[in-house]
């Protein structure tokens, strides 16, 4: 039997190598508890077909199928009216045909033929090809430069200067190969802008059921065309009229106004803040049945593009099929793109108005708190990280609560991080959006700093000395880290764990040895006690 005290001695052991066994089998000693996910608010959507910044719509009626309101300098959504709905773009089209010539061709001042080629297609049996809007060129005229054909494209709409430019800038052996070619450019650059919903079958916008676009994309090629040409591209859009050179038809030159009446003086739908960009319209539409035969002729469609800028604030605006007003049905002063132009003022007005510059989010708003576990202080407050401000405005309806409208959604690297933590310490960021639009988004850094208390040092200290981290399980396919949540576990390092080992090992050695030593010592006491002693006398 084992004495008492060689007894503890040895179930110490056994406890020191369950422990040895546990740390060479991963079993975490420390460990961080996982961090949960963040709760982040949801903001009701607009619907499906109508958003409004700020949920108060236009006082008036939008007469437009689609439409599309963006104020430039804040980069802001205001309003849109079946935003990615395809519509037929008419003349809007040109704006895209505008922006690839100006892509292309280095020298505006390059002259251009006209073979009369490029008439062709306005000849034909397609009712819809007849008649087109045309800037006046001669054919053959070879005095024209693509500057002077840019302005023929956009101010009087001119049909026949899309097939000028196009044939200049396309590739291809004959006109109509670079007429095709230029279309392909078309669409290249279309799908560089994430034009998602937009096709292009000709240069000029007369109707072809392909040839379809949305209020978003025309948009998006208007924008891009004021910021990668604004001197040259607003120099035209923004043009009354301009004067050509002559040709056979006008031996002395001529000139034409600008189809934009938005921009024009003594009208009724003169809009002095307004300078730019593109009328379209198509006065009816008839399409191809299945038998070759042309169906009948419905109501025409009226578009437009404008940009305006007043008070700061600069808003392009893209609207849609609106209803064509027919000859018949206008009075003095009225044009075909009436409601397209009434559309177009009534949204500037309500915009301008509307809307103004709001503080958001301040430098020194707290935004978050973080736990500090082993610190002097048990939390950190987080702050939005600013640069060259110590406020940030977005565009928001006069007279709103901010809160109900811009959504914050605050990210944490974690719930909680151990101490030491350094004062500006990125652990998070803040995002703000409205709708689902992403107005900014800022890191969230902390205030102060906040060092470890004397007991958490001690604890590292031991952490750091005798144990290592170990690696996260890895997915041997792919590599990734297969569960990136899962709280860090550490095992003894190999040295100390071979010396703990060993400690072990000697200890129980040194327990047998003393145990067999007491034992042996016990037999001879044993032997002693049974021998008789060699002095005893024997009697005869």
């Amino acid at each position: 039997m084992f004495r008492k005290k060689s007894l503890k001695n040895f179930l110490a052991a056994v406890i020191l190598l369950g422990l040895t066994a546990s740390l060479s089998l991963n079993i975490p000693i420390f460990a961080d508890e996982g961090t949960p996910p963040e709760d982040t608010p949801v903001v009701a959507p607009n619907s499906d077909n109508i958003y409004v910044l700020g949920g108060i719509h236009p006082p008036d009626e939008v007469v437009s199928r689609a439409a599309f309101v963006y104020e430039t300098l804040t980069n802001t959504l205001v309003y849109a009216k079946n935003p990615d709905t395809r519509i037929y773009p008419a003349s809007v089209t040109k704006i895209m045909t505008a922006l690839v010539v100006l892509d292309n061709v280095r020298n505006l001042d390059t002259l251009v033929e006209y073979p009369s080629v490029l008439n062709d297609e306005f000849w034909t049996t397609n009712p819809n090809l007849r008649d087109p809007s045309l800037a006046g060129f001669s054919t053959r005229q070879s005095n024209l430069s693509v500057r002077e054909v840019l302005y023929g494209l956009m101010l009087p709409s001119g049909c026949e200067a899309a097939n000028i430019l196009a044939n200049h800038v396309g590739e291809g052996e004959t006109e109509l190969d670079r007429v095709a070619d230029f279309i392909r450019k078309m669409n290249e650059t279309a799908a560089r802008l994430e034009m998602k919903n937009t096709n292009f079958t000709n240069s000029h916008g007369l109707f072809e059921e392909d040839n379809y676009s949305t209020v978003r994309d025309l948009f998006l090629v208007t924008q891009h065309a004021f910021a990668k040409h604004s001197v040259v591209f607003e120099s035209i859009v923004s043009a009354r009229e301009y004067t050509w050179p002559p040709n056979t038809d006008n031996p002395r030159g001529y000139t034409l106004p600008n189809t934009n009446r938005l921009i024009q003086r003594d009208n009724i739908y003169s809009y002095a803040p307004a300078f730019g960009v593109k009328t379209g319209g198509l006065p009816y539409i008839r399409r191809q049945e299945t038998d070759g035969s042309w169906g009948p002729q419905l109501p025409g469609l009226a578009n437009l593009v404008s940009i305006a800028e007043r008070d700061s604030f600069r808003y392009i605006i893209v609207t849609a099929e609106a209803p064509w007003l027919a000859q018949s049905e206008r009075k003095e002063g009225e044009a075909a793109l009436h409601h397209a132009f009434n559309d177009h003022i009534s949204l500037y007005e309500w915009a301008f108005t509307g809307f103004e510059y709001t503080v958001v989010q301040r430098q020194t708003d707290p935004v978050s708190s973080v736990k500090v576990l082993g610190g002097e202080a048990s939390s950190v407050t987080l702050y939005p990280q600013m640069q060259m401000e110590t406020e940030f405005y977005a565009l928001l309806p006069k007279g709103l609560d901010v809160n109900s409208v811009v959504e914050r959604i605050v990210r944490r690297d974690a719930e909680e991080i151990f101490a030491p933590v350094a004062g500006g310490a990125i652990l998070g960021e803040l995002e703000l959006r409205i709708a689902n639009q992403t107005l900014r988004i800022f890191p969230l850094i902390t205030n102060t700093s906040v060092e470890k208390t004397q007991t958490e040092v001690v604890r590292s200290w031991f952490r750091d000395t005798f144990f290592d981290e170990v690696p996260p399980a890895t997915d041997p396919e792919t590599g990734g880290v297969l569960d990136p949540d899962a709280p860090p576990a550490y095992r003894l390092k190999t040295g100390y764990l071979l010396g703990l080992i060993g400690t072990a090992v000697l200890s129980v050695a040194l327990i047998v040895l003393n145990y067999i030593r007491r034992h042996r010592r016990k037999q001879a006491e044993a032997l002693r006690r049974k021998k008789p002693p060699h002095n005893k006398k024997i009697r005869l």
